[in-house]
């Protein structure tokens, strides 16, 4: 899982965006036309980093147009779609609901192929975790939890998925920027996946969060005071700093009052519902963080 990300292809597919006032399907109708002609690996690069995230209707007609060609490809294209897919996440970190629903799509066409992404992203993440390519590591880990959201995986393989990386906070030996990052990786993804958790796993989920308050209270913060912007004796001009674990954490809980009802990225999967609850579901295998 460790290649090169596709960029020419991302910024052909992004000027053409901005150059373009034709609607979605009239694209993806022009690359379904033009598919057949070239190299397999640039077809089938362009088909995929050009999926649209303009609007919810276009992204919608994308993914289903795409997922229908890619199916069709699947008998002599398996290994080449399946390290592509396997790059969005690292990619387009951006456009993660977008890949997650097309996951879910094609999970929806093929369990056994839905299975090999799952296995390929779990492979992915555990070598990023072992070789330290920390902002991969946490955009997979991301990933494979919203997955839920497009039915690939049960919801009890995410609570899993983040209680292994929970468990790091209560090392006695582990330095506290080790520490700090596991925490910080499970509190990013937690609004993208809230919602289903909290109807689906609330025990668990409570449990979870639970434990993130505590280790957030208990944490050293001595360096909050080499934040500050503004030095004065007076206290009035004083200029209160906050570590950004402590600020991460309060929006944690203002959602969580509010009911995870979050609006700030699209949902791609919810155009999908009924065909999505429909497939069968996958089970993440266990990730165990490399010891420090």
């Amino acid at each position: 899982l460790n290649l090169p990300c596709p960029e020419r292809f991302y910024r052909k597919a992004m000027s053409k965006r901005r150059r373009s006032d034709d609607p979605g399907g009239d694209r993806i109708s022009r690359r379904k036309r033009r598919f057949d002609d070239g190299d397999a690996q640039d077809r089938l690069q362009s088909l995929i980093f050009q999926i649209s995230d303009k609007s919810s209707s276009n992204v919608e007609s994308d993914l289903e147009e795409v997922a229908g060609i890619l199916e069709g490809e699947l008998v002599n294209e398996r290994t080449k779609i399946l390290e592509l897919l396997c790059q969005t996440p690292t990619c387009l970190p951006d456009r993660t609901t977008v890949y997650t629903t097309l996951v879910g799509l094609l999970n929806a066409k093929s369990y056994n192929f839905g299975a090999s992404i799952v296995e390929k992203l779990i492979e992915g993440l555990t070598k990023s975790l072992e070789e330290r390519r920390f902002t991969d590591a946490r955009h997979l880990f991301r990933f494979l939890a919203d997955l839920v959201n497009s039915n690939v995986i049960i919801p009890a393989s995410v609570t899993l998925l983040m209680e292994s990386f929970v468990s790091v906070l209560l090392e006695r030996e582990s330095p506290q920027v080790r520490t700090d990052w596991y925490a910080y990786v499970v509190m990013t993804t937690i609004p993208w996946v809230a919602e289903v958790l909290a109807d689906k796993r609330r025990p668990e989920f409570e449990k979870i969060l639970d434990k993130l308050q505590n280790y957030v209270g208990r944490r050293k913060k001595d360096h909050v005071t080499g934040l500050a912007v503004w030095n004065s004796s007076t206290s009035e001009s004083k200029i209160s700093e906050e570590d950004y674990l402590d600020v991460l954490w309060s929006q944690i809980q203002s959602m969580h009052n509010d009911g995870w009802k979050l609006r700030f990225f699209p949902k791609p999967y919810r155009g999908f519902g009924q065909l999505l609850r429909e497939a069968l579901q996958q089970a993440l295998p266990q990730v165990r963080p490399p010891p420090h």
